[in-house]
């Protein structure tokens, strides 16, 4: 395994954090339930959700492929929860200033316990997940390319396909939660130990990508269409129907691959000096656009159903407006971000942290 950067991986992060804010006009903006079903612009805005769903295991599958050469410090958990407190305790203050109606009891107590009163399912499930990252080091780095081949395996068939198949066995049907996370960091450091699929190019993968993409979607549209296979009456159709998200989720097997397509054809992408350290000062900047556009606050009363009215558009429009508003999201997000940057920066808080865990704890891992 090489330890230098790979800033296609870091490219990656950026563009399933921006991906996963697009998911989020489309589904609590309102978009989604506000187009007519089973037309052009339904299907165009359920295929960006489709392009998009992935983003979350993109993210995870990150972790493992970073995580499995990387140092585990507990430091890097603490700062992490610090980020967290900081947003979710920073914006709620803020809402009661300008909008204190907005401000209860609730808020106020989950913005103390952000990991177990978090509003963010992502960094609890994380959090989890960060506890076991030295036992899932270990063991990946003691099995051979077959046992881990075994392993990967079995995961995806039982976590991914079964539940994909028979509904929520392991009580992750909706993939948001640490055992899913744990199988994805897995997979991510496999791919990354044994640099799997290492002869596969950059335009082969975003094909496989595309491919999985258009599975997830296209079972969407054919399902909801099912009840008029049979006339309204179908058994069957409405069946089929009832079931028109199962590609689309987490756990899905084509969610999983397009992810896994996205990770092989990111890591082998080349960048010249410029754009490495654009990529190098934004790149970190991606978790906080999570926590800053995901704040319950700003999620009640600045995205939900907020984007409705993009339904309106034409579709090429509509594709416009929300790629748009993402990037508008996304850079206001990471502007907001700067202030946090220099102030941990000022503080020194990084590497008083360090010296915290050389000094108590040293080097166990």
């Amino acid at each position: 395994m090489k330890d230098e950067r790979n800033y296609g991986v870091d490219v990656l992060r950026i563009l399933s954090m921006l991906m996963i804010v697009i998911l989020h006009i489309l589904g609590i903006g309102g978009i989604l339930d506000a187009c007519e079903p089973l037309s052009f612009k339904y299907a165009t805005a359920w295929f960006l959700e489709a392009a998009c769903y992935c983003s979350v295991n993109c993210y995870a599958l990150i972790s493992g492929y970073v995580g499995i050469s990387a140092s585990y410090k507990y430091s890097n958990i603490v700062l992490l929860w610090l980020r967290v407190v900081f947003y979710t305790l920073s914006i709620t203050v803020l809402f009661g200033i300008f909008m204190p109606g907005t401000v209860g009891k609730t808020i106020v107590l989950r913005s103390l316990f952000p990991v177990m009163k978090s509003p963010y399912w992502y960094f609890t499930a994380y959090f989890c997940l960060f506890l076991f990252i030295p036992v899932l080091n270990q063991a990946i780095n003691s099995m051979s390319k077959a046992q881990m081949k075994a392993v990967v395996m079995a995961a995806i068939f039982v976590i991914s396909v079964l539940q994909t198949i028979f509904g929520d066995v392991f009580g992750t049907s909706e993939g948001s939660s640490a055992l899913w996370l744990i199988v994805l960091y897995v997979i991510g450091a496999y791919i990354r130990k044994f640099d799997a699929m290492k002869n596969m190019t950059t335009g082969k993968a975003l094909i496989g990508y595309l491919i999985a993409t258009f599975l997830s979607w296209g079972y969407k549209l054919v399902a909801d269409a099912a009840p008029q296979f049979g006339g309204e009456d179908s058994r069957f159709g409405s069946f089929i129907a009832a079931y028109s998200d199962r590609l689309i989720r987490f756990i899905s097997p084509t969610m999983l691959a397009s992810a896994v397509f996205l990770l092989i054809a990111f890591r082998k992408v080349k960048l010249f000096p410029g754009a490495k350290k654009f990529i190098a000062f934004v790149s970190p900047m991606s978790f906080s656009v999570y926590l800053i556009h995901a704040h319950p606050l700003i999620w009640r009363n600045f995205m939900k159903s907020r984007f409705e009215a993009f339904s309106l558009l034409s579709t090429p429009a509509l594709v416009i407006a929300v790629l748009g508003t993402a990037l508008a999201i996304f850079g206001g997000c990471c502007a907001c971000d700067i202030v946090r940057i220099s102030l941990f920066k000022k503080i020194r808080l990084r590497q008083r942290l360090e010296e915290l865990e050389k000094k108590y704890i040293g080097e166990l891992w």
